[in-house]
């Protein structure tokens, strides 16, 4: 909806920053609440989502009513909807839960089979369908391909960010949850004030270029923050977690403002949502690929204590908690470091 208001006014790379914020804004409240509701229960930290739910789905229906409805009369493809829908929650469960339990190789081996069943058959269904959910033409641009590649990567590189920064603050620091999630507002604040700026010159100039700079940011914080030891002071992390939060703004407005002018404008939709796509799932993927590694070294148990009621982490696991939480930082570090050649060339190819 963004794109279809703004796309004409020259300023759409403006007008997603500002939506980002909002994001950004999320990272820095969501802890906050999330600690103060600890206190209570951690249970409370999903209850609580319930009502915020219910008020905004409320709020919307009155508020967006009064955005023109499409002229578009393409019929929903239920199908692929559902096979779709059917996809990512599999994948999703795979990739989040087998990664925290010692479960047999054999277990990832028939999912993945699974999974490769469940996409041929996906894929079988699109091509026949007039109106597909996930249409593969989009990717037969090279532009939007490789976007759709960083922007995964990117995914990967940051989604569990906030998930090892709690690790590190509520673990060799012995924070509280409120605590931590006071010491993360510097990585939201810096990416929500870089934002706007990042849309601007989006507008003004090369989208990829500045997306490209973001990318080198959040690459030389990750590499910063895997030097971390039990030395490191909090408030040296925060200025870590600022250069990170910095490097998410300049990357994500002129990100989506390049990768949503590829297609037609009657593919908008269906491109806002393949990004969406790609995103979370890097998101996902960054805690199937980062959470083992951290287990490799601290037991389940423990890292779950850590997590849900911080306060530190056992004496004789200090060590091998940090080994854990710096080689997850260089994965994430690796996966930022790879997105850039391929943003900068995605880059020549739109000249």
């Amino acid at each position: 909806m963004v794109t279809e208001v703004f796309s004409k006014k020259g300023n759409l790379g403006f007008a997603l920053s500002i939506n980002q914020i909002a994001v950004s804004a999320g990272f820095a409240i969501g802890p906050i609440i999330g600690g103060i509701l600890t206190e209570l229960s951690w249970r409370w930290v999903f209850w609580y989502n319930v009502p915020i739910g219910i008020a905004i789905l409320l709020w919307s229906r009155g508020k967006l009513s009064s955005i023109p409805e499409s002229k578009n009369t393409s019929k929903i493809d239920w199908m692929g909807a559902l096979m779709f829908s059917i996809i990512i929650t599999y994948v999703s469960l795979v990739l989040t839960i087998l990664p925290l339990f010692n479960v047999s190789s054999y277990m990832y081996y028939i999912s993945i089979i699974v999974i490769a069943i469940l996409v041929v058959f996906l894929l079988i269904t699109e091509r026949r369908s007039s109106n597909a959910i996930f249409d593969p033409q989009l990717f037969s641009n090279r532009s939007f391909s490789i976007s759709m590649t960083v922007n995964l990567l990117n995914g990967i590189a940051t989604g569990s960010l906030i998930f090892l920064l709690t690790l590190i603050f509520q673990g060799p620091y012995g924070m509280s949850p409120l605590k931590a999630a006071f010491y993360m507002i510097p990585f939201a604040a810096s990416w929500s004030l870089i934002s706007p700026l990042s849309g601007k010159l989006a507008d003004r100039g090369n989208a990829p270029a500045v997306a490209t700079i973001g990318l080198l940011l959040v690459s030389a914080g990750m590499w910063m923050l895997s030097t971390i030891a039990l030395s490191t002071t909090p408030l040296l992390l925060s200025a870590y977690m600022t250069i990170v939060g910095i490097g998410a703004g300049m990357f994500n407005s002129p990100n989506n403002k390049f990768i949503m002018n590829i297609p037609p404008p009657q593919k908008r939709g269906l491109t806002s949502g393949t990004m969406s796509l790609f995103r979370n799932f890097g998101s996902i993927l960054s805690f199937s690929l980062l959470i083992p590694v951290i287990l490799n070294f601290v037991p389940l148990s423990s890292l779950l204590s850590i997590f849900i009621f911080g306060g530190g982490a056992p004496a004789d696991l200090l060590l091998k908690f940090m080994l854990g939480i710096k080689s997850a930082a260089i994965i994430a570090a690796i996966t930022a470091t790879i997105a850039i050649p391929l943003s900068i060339f995605r880059g020549k190819l739109n000249k």
